[in-house]
């Protein structure tokens, strides 16, 4: 069938049809991706198998074929779209000759079949004979095609384009599995009998246009119907089809150059060493800077065309800016801040919670004043000192929603409108809509941070609960954190051990919970008359119940009593842990010395105060005076109050005596000296 349609010519050949086709050969310009079929080549070659032994009267529609004719050479049909479908059939036929010819090796006959599949003996206005059927500008990619029309042995002592050659080794072993249960003799009919239902049963659309325009128009529609090349690809032809008005060569000139500046992109964004590393980033750079709502992969191609013509985006400026963008964006996901130094934030968020990448358009916007020239952007210039607080957010809300186990769905569905909201320069507005969104979840996080059986289940963030709650109050007291003190994944699976490695410390020991021998000794000398032992197992998983330790403290407090723990000082004389200190003393000092101004503060913040054991006991009652201690600084991470229904005020000094819980204490978020905490902290030193 053919059809004509102004500058088109729509043919729906056989695969046999095309190649006998004396008009014409295929060239592949510069400008095009290079061979990529790999795995869609082995699932083609399945397909084909199956449709010749259970429809082998019907037809394979494999897609289309454009091309346009070249301007000095009309029997040369450039390929626009079908490069990867006519490379790998030639690739294909190439691997057919030379099993032919290993099994084969002294009937000429036989071999010769292939060759008039690799090559036309004929082509109108050539004068020459056997020409080769394709030809492409890949370097490395031609060398192997020459390879194939020399009828040279193909090894790995050649220097060629490895894509091309994995695919004809792919090729090779399919034959060999398709006649291994024939004899000898019959091989070549089994894989005469295969190539000859391709070549009569696949078919193709062949489009031709008659200038290099309309073929790039042709490509551009067709492959808005489909997803014959995928989300970048398509990206990128999109950023070409800029220049798709120009002659031929003045378009390839600034094709090639285009896609020497989205290679050196892709290099850049391939230092994540992420899966699909090139299309994550360009979606999320899609986010922060020019979507105003969810939009779907399928979707962005459509949605950047009409953002494009809106806002006039010149394609040399979205790469240059997408450039500079990428650069951060690497340093990102490798947790470092702007100045390429480790951020703590994030390095927490890493190695818990790896999984959540959604954040990475919030950190390009508030990192950059935006594209040049975007007139949505005019007034907007970036929150780069917000960059530590935007971090510290995205980590906590991170654990909200993993901790639940609630996927990241909510934070999808918000994002479009936080990054309009930061765009539009309200921030605040921004945060009290995270908060809101976080404080939904308010029940849930309070029930289950102290459900013991469902804190169990959550190793790695329990870890992460008892060293970010380190993180948070080292800050407050000492205005630092080193990023080197964050597990790492092999210490979070204690699968090494060494003695400057922080772990987790249970103050009742996980050993009561064994029912049996040493388990039920510990729990009989541990738990306190007149309560409860299941109640008392019950603590053993709860914030309360756990303080990050250095690995060599954590060794001294081994599987024994809190009340051995604390006379042994093994809190008081933690080493540089400061929520381990607080549990026997008011200081971070590991002593009873007056605590500084910045000191003060924190504790008064977050209610911390030394635990005394009730005749050597550790009671219910300070697991939950902990556990509120230890809420009031997820509190004040969070934005909203988490509440520990357990908890008593009059367990807490701080709550039971207003003197000491008045919000007047603080001016400017410094702790302000007053008599009554003056008093607190003379009467702990005593």
């Amino acid at each position: 069938m053919q059809t004509s349609t102004g500058d088109f010519k729509i043919t729906d050949p056989t695969l046999s049809e095309l190649l006998a086709n004396d008009l014409f050969v295929f060239y592949i310009p510069e400008f095009q991706r290079d061979y990529t079929w790999t795995g869609e080549f082995d699932l083609l070659l399945k397909d084909l198998k199956y449709q010749m032994d259970n429809h082998p009267d019907a037809y394979y529609y494999l897609g289309s074929v454009i091309t346009f004719k070249d301007s000095l050479k009309p029997h040369i049909h450039q390929v626009i779209d079908g490069q990867q479908r006519i490379t790998s059939f030639l690739l294909l036929f190439a691997a057919m000759r030379d099993f032919l010819r290993k099994h084969y090796p002294n009937n000429d006959d036989l071999t010769r079949y292939p060759w008039d599949l690799i090559k036309k003996a004929r082509v109108h206005g050539v004068d020459e004979r056997n020409v080769p059927l394709l030809e492409t500008s890949d370097e490395f990619g031609q060398v192997f095609l020459d390879l194939i029309y020399s009828g040279e042995e193909i090894n790995d002592e050649i220097q060629y384009s490895e894509i091309h050659y994995r695919t004809y080794k792919a090729a090779l072993k399919f034959f060999e599995d398709l006649t291994k249960e024939v004899k000898q003799a019959e091989k070549f009919k089994e894989v005469e009998k295969f190539i000859d239902h391709i070549l009569s049963k696949v078919k193709v659309a062949h489009i031709v246009a008659d200038e290099f325009k309309q073929a790039f128009v042709m490509f551009e529609r067709m492959n808005d119907r489909g997803k014959p090349l995928n989300t970048t690809e398509r990206f990128k032809y999109l950023l070409m089809s800029q220049y798709s008005g120009l002659g031929i060569e003045a378009f390839k000139s600034e094709a090639n150059n285009l896609l020497i500046n989205w290679r050196r992109i892709e290099d850049i964004v391939a230092k994540t060493r992420r899966a699909d590393s090139m299309k994550q980033f360009l979606l999320h750079h899609l986010q922060a800077w020019y979507w105003t709502s969810k939009v779907p992969e399928s979707e962005t191609i459509n949605e950047a065309r009409k953002v494009f013509e809106a806002q006039q985006v010149d394609a040399k400026q979205f790469l240059l800016f997408m450039e500079e963008d990428a650069k951060r964006y690497v340093k990102f996901t490798d947790a470092k801040d702007l100045d390429n130094q480790p951020q703590v934030d994030l390095q927490f968020k890493r190695q818990f919670i790896s999984t959540f990448t959604q954040y990475l358009p919030l950190l390009l916007l508030i990192s950059s004043a935006g594209p040049p020239k975007l007139k949505k952007l005019s007034d907007y210039k970036g929150y780069p000192k917000k960059f530590d607080d935007m971090c510290s957010k995205i980590v906590y809300m991170a654990f909200v929603y993993s901790f639940l186990g609630m996927g990241f769905n909510d934070i999808e569905s918000n994002l479009p409108n936080w990054i309009q909201l930061i765009r539009n320069n309200k921030y605040e507005k921004f945060e009290k809509e995270l908060v809101d969104m976080l404080k939904e979840n308010k029940g849930a996080l309070e029930n289950q941070l102290l459900n013991s059986d469902y804190m169990k289940q959550k190793h790695n963030l329990r870890v992460f609960l008892s060293h970010i709650i380190e993180k948070e109050v080292r800050v407050q007291f000492e205005q630092e954190y080193d990023y080197e003190e964050v597990p790492t994944e092999k210490q979070i699976k204690k699968s090494i051990e060494k003695t400057y490695e922080q772990t987790e410390e249970h103050i009742i020991p996980k050993l009561i919970l064994k029912t049996t021998g040493k388990g039920a000794e510990a729990l009989k000398e541990i738990c306190p008359p007149k309560v409860d032992k299941d109640l008392y197992k019950s603590l053993v998983y709860r914030p309360g119940n756990l303080v990050a330790l250095w690995h060599f403290d954590n060794q001294d407090a081994n599987d024994d009593p809190p009340s051995k723990k604390f006379a042994d000082n093994v809190y008081g004389g933690a080493g540089k842990q400061i929520t381990s200190r607080l549990i026997q003393h008011a200081s971070a000092s590991g002593s009873k010395k007056q605590p500084g101004p910045r000191a003060r503060h924190t504790i008064v913040k977050y209610h911390y105060q030394p635990i005394e054991l009730e005749n050597g006991y550790f009671m219910p009652n300070h697991v939950y005076l902990r556990d509120h201690i230890i809420f009031n600084v997820l509190s004040d991470k969070l934005g909203f109050e988490l509440k520990v229904d357990q908890f008593d005020k009059s367990m807490c000094i701080f709550c039971s005596d207003k003197k000491y819980s008045s919000d007047s204490k603080y001016v400017d978020g410094k702790y302000k000296e007053d008599p009554y905490i003056k008093a607190y902290f003379n009467n702990l030193k005593k």
